[in-house]
């Protein structure tokens, strides 16, 4: 959510696969909350169930943020997967989205658990993904364009966005990565020369 915030105007929260929140979970939505006022931004949260909607409605968090049933772009309209992957400091996957499945062609039963270098890193590229980790590690964050691969050994070329997720304490806890395909334009065809 920081890496959104930082870059778009409104960011839609998507919590339809999100069965249970604690009260960690609503401290988070709060302080994203505060954040989004600081920089001008609006946080929206978008499908909660039953349970979650009346623990938000509890909190109070209802009054200070918008919740929508339905987003009004689903990822077909978009036309952008937007892979959100989480690992620990070792860089072992600890949450893998919908599109994460979609963009790399592992479930999430099977990414979970396992480093995510031998997942998405293309073979060839490890020596750049050396790199990422150590500007991970010095400065807390790293974006570019990267190779990936996919499960059946494709590859394509993706938008990365990653940073060092911080516990309570300020410490270093984990990764946090977002990464969506990098659309390449055809090069302009040349004029004909005029003779």
């Amino acid at each position: 959510m920081r890496l959104a915030q930082a870059d778009a105007l409104t960011v839609w929260l998507d919590l339809h696969d999100v069965s249970f929140i604690d009260s960690g979970g609503i401290a988070m939505l709060t302080r994203a909350h505060q954040r989004a006022q600081r920089h001008g931004n609006e946080l929206m949260l978008v499908g909660p169930s039953l349970p979650v909607r009346q623990l938000l409605e509890l909190c109070g968090i209802d009054r200070a943020l918008r919740i929508e049933e339905q987003h009004r772009w689903t990822p077909q309209e978009s036309g952008r997967r937007h892979a959100v992957i989480s690992t620990n400091l070792d860089g072992v996957v600890l949450h893998w989205n919908r599109d994460a499945g979609a963009l790399y062609g592992y479930t999430a039963e099977q990414a979970v658990g396992r480093p995510l270098r031998e997942l998405i890193v293309a073979p060839r590229k490890n020596d750049h993904a050396h790199d990422i980790m150590r500007t991970l590690r010095n400065e807390g964050r790293w974006q570019g364009a990267f190779e990936v691969a996919r499960a059946d050994g494709s590859s394509f070329r993706a938008w990365v966005r990653d940073i060092v997720v911080c516990d309570y304490e300020g410490r270093p806890s984990g990764m946090l990565g977002l990464s969506v395909p990098l659309v390449e334009l055809a090069p302009a065809q040349r004029a004909p020369k005029a003779a």
